[in-house]
C-alpha cells in the first residue's frame, strides 16, 4: 500500500469517527466499527502511523462507552485495546493533546466500573497500574512541553485526586485554573472542591487550618476576576462535597416526621455549635422565622456562648432583638468574598 492510500484510509476513518458523534443507536455503532475496520487496515500496512494510532484510540474509546450500559465485560476489553493504542501513540509522537486523551482512558479503567464517578475511594486495587501510569504520560509531556499547557495539568490535577495526593491535585489544578481561558471555570470548581476535601481531611489533625480557608477564599477571588460571575462555582461545590466544611442541619432534609415542629427546632439548635438567620424581607415578616429566631437567642443565652451569626442577605429592618449581633452584609456584590472569608472564620471550631 503506497502512502497516500493510507493517507485516505486514515482520513476516511477520522471522518467516520466524527460522523458517529452525530448518530445513535445501531447507526452509531456501525459507523464506529467501519471507521476501526479502515483505520487496523492502514495501521497493518504503516507501523509508524500515530494518526491512524490516534484515532483508532478514539474509536474504541467510544465503542467501550457505547457498551458501557449493558455489556460491561465488552467495555472494558475496547477501552484497554484503546489504551494500547494510545500507548503507540505516546511513543511514536506522544502530542498534550494525545496524552490527555490516554489518561481520561486509563482513568476509566483505573476506577472500572466506576468510570464517571472521581476520588479515591473508587480505584481500584488491581486496576491502579493505570492511573499510575497516566501520571508517567503526564509527566514526559510536561517534559517535552513545559508545565504551561492547561490540559496536561489539569488531567494532573484530576489524576492525583483519584490517588489521595489531594495537596499535589489542589496545586496543579490552581495551575489550571491560571492557565484556563475564560470560557470554562471546571478547573476552578475542582480546586475548589480538593481544597474542601483537604481541610476535611486534615481539619481533626491540624485545628489551626485557617490558612486553608484563605487559600479558598484566594482562589475564589481570583476566580471572580478572571471569570467573573462564579455562582455556579458554589452550586457545583454543594453537589459534589454533601458533606462540606460542615455538617447542616436544613428543615425540609432533616426534620424528623412526626415531631412537632417546635420540637424539631429546639433538638437542632441543641445540636448545632452555629446557627446561621438568614435575613431577609420574608424572614421578617415569617411567624415561623421569628419563633426560630427567639429560640436561637434562647439557647445562646443558655450555652453562654456566641452562636447566632445573622446573614444580612437583602435590604429590610433588621429586627431589634438581632441589631446587638454582628452580621455579614452580603447586600452588596463588591464585599461578597470578603464576607465569605470573615463568615467562614467565625464558623471555624472554638
Amino acid at each position: 500500500m503506497i502512502q497516500s492510500d493510507t493517507l485516505i484510509l486514515n482520513r476516511y476513518g477520522r471522518a467516520l469517527w466524527n460522523l458517529s458523534e452525530h448518530r445513535v443507536g445501531n447507526d452509531k455503532i456501525d459507523f464506529l466499527y467501519q471507521a476501526e475496520r479502515l483505520l487496523s487496515n492502514s495501521i497493518r500496512e504503516s507501523s509508524l502511523n500515530w494518526f491512524g494510532y490516534t484515532t483508532r484510540m478514539l474509536v474504541r474509546k467510544d465503542i467501550g462507552l457505547f457498551y458501557y450500559g449493558n455489556d460491561k465485560p465488552k467495555a472494558k476489553s475496547y477501552l484497554k485495546l484503546a489504551v494500547e493504542d494510545g500507548y503507540q501513540c505516546f511513543i511514536s509522537k506522544g502530542t498534550p493533546k494525545a496524552i490527555c486523551q490516554l489518561v481520561e482512558i486509563c482513568q476509566f479503567l483505573g476506577k472500572f466500573p466506576d468510570i464517571w464517578k472521581y476520588g479515591f475511594k473508587y480505584v481500584k486495587e488491581n486496576e491502579k497500574c493505570y492511573l499510575l501510569d497516566a501520571l508517567d504520560y503526564l509527566n514526559f509531556g510536561l517534559q517535552q512541553g513545559g508545565p504551561t499547557d492547561y490540559f496536561l495539568a489539569y488531567h494532573m490535577g484530576i489524576i492525583l485526586f483519584d490517588l489521595d495526593e489531594i495537596k499535589s491535585a489542589v496545586d496543579w489544578m490552581k495551575r489550571a485554573v491560571s492557565l484556563s481561558n475564560t470560557k470554562s471555570n471546571m478547573a476552578l470548581k475542582l480546586a475548589c472542591q480538593y481544597m474542601i476535601k483537604r481541610y476535611i481531611n486534615e481539619v481533626d489533625e491540624k485545628p489551626n487550618v485557617v490558612y486553608l480557608l484563605k487559600e479558598f477564599v484566594f482562589t475564589m477571588m481570583k476566580g471572580k476576576e478572571k471569570y467573573g460571575k462564579i455562582e455556579d462555582v458554589y452550586t457545583f461545590l454543594f453537589k459534589r462535597e454533601k458533606k462540606g466544611f460542615y455538617e447542616r442541619c436544613i428543615a425540609d432534609r432533616d426534620f424528623e416526621p412526626g415531631k412537632f415542629i417546635f420540637e424539631n427546632i429546639e433538638n437542632s439548635f441543641r445540636k448545632s455549635s452555629k446557627i446561621l438567620l438568614v435575613i431577609t424581607n420574608n424572614f421578617v415578616s415569617s411567624y415561623w422565622c421569628q419563633f426560630e429566631t427567639n429560640q436561637a437567642l434562647l439557647e445562646s443565652m443558655e450555652s453562654r456562648k456566641d452562636c447566632i451569626i445573622p446573614l444580612y442577605l437583602e435590604e429590610c429592618d433588621i429586627p431589634d432583638k438581632l441589631k446587638h449581633i454582628t452580621y455579614a452584609d452580603f447586600t452588596n456584590d463588591d464585599d461578597y468574598i470578603f464576607e465569605i472569608m470573615k463568615l467562614k472564620r467565625a464558623l471555624l471550631p472554638e
